[in-house]
């Protein structure tokens, strides 16, 4: 597997949020932030960010209608 450091995991968690990366960086990306003692919060922070977002969309795609 790859290693990547933390600069590298940061800009790929976007795409892996939105399931952009293959199977491999995936796998990478996942990994460094499993084992990484700083990034697993800006990941949590990201993923939040991004669930509310798509709440946001929903709720507006469903009240505009």
């Amino acid at each position: 597997m790859r290693e990547l450091g933390c600069a590298e995991a940061r800009d790929l968690a976007s795409d892996l949020i939105d399931g952009e990366l293959s199977a491999d960086l995936a796998a990478a990306v996942e990994h460094h932030v499993a084992n990484c003692p700083t990034c697993p919060a800006l990941y949590r922070a990201m993923v939040t960010v991004h669930s509310r977002l798509l709440a946001q969309r929903r709720s507006a795609g469903t009240s505009a209608g």
